[in-house]
């Protein structure tokens, strides 16, 4: 059955079915820049949310820097004191030095420096 406009009732919801994909289509190209858009124009609310987020990541880099630099003085004193026991066993001598490494350690188990 031919319609008065020149095609039937196939062609008809062919040319529908297109035309609702190419709808849609647009629809999501439009979302597609609007959500490029926020991401590149970032809201005060997300700009906060990173000077906060920035912070935290910093006093938390701060406090690990914090704890390798003692970390690294207590490996050095260890070794020292290896040191010093290695000399003391092999000759047999360096009691003063035995002594002295064990006031460095005291000083630093009690009060934290050398």
């Amino acid at each position: 059955m031919d319609n008065s406009l020149g095609f039937g009732p196939d062609s008809l919801w062919i040319t529908l079915g297109t035309l609702a994909a190419i709808a849609a289509l647009a629809l999501l190209i439009l979302q597609l820049i609007r959500h490029i858009r926020d991401l590149r124009e970032p809201s005060v609310n997300d700009a906060r949310g990173l000077q906060e987020r920035l912070r935290d990541d910093h006093e938390r880099l701060t406090t690990l820097e914090r704890a390798t630099e003692r970390q690294e003085e207590e490996l050095k004193l260890i070794l020292r004191a290896q040191i010093v026991l290695m000399h003391h066993i092999v000759d047999g001598n360096g009691v003063e030095n035995l002594k002295a490494m064990q006031r460095q350690i005291e000083e630093y188990l009690v009060y934290g420096r050398f």
